[in-house]
């Protein structure tokens, strides 16, 4: 896997925190196969398409048992807002 680190920063400045946060985090860093991702970097930017949504849509249903549609992913597109959203 990768390490992903945006243009110009030498780390990741904002780590999961919550619970909802590192799981969300666990199947994102799955999805895009990477090793760590900022809470506030946008999925897309990070290499996510709409299949890789689909997928991650996919996980949080059986996963996490959490009810949301295709819509309210695009809408929240990194983990900081998907999560409160969903929190």
């Amino acid at each position: 896997a990768r390490t992903y680190i945006p243009a110009g920063a030498t780390h990741i400045k904002h780590l999961p925190t919550t619970e909802l946060q590192k799981s969300l985090a666990a199947i994102f860093k799955d999805e895009l196969n990477i090793t760590e991702i900022d809470i506030q970097d946008n999925f897309f930017d990070l290499g996510a398409d709409s299949l890789t949504l689909v997928n991650v849509y996919s996980k949080i249903s059986q996963k996490l048992k959490i009810n949301l549609s295709m819509t309210e992913l695009f809408n929240y597109p990194n983990l900081q807002s998907l999560a409160e959203f969903l929190g």
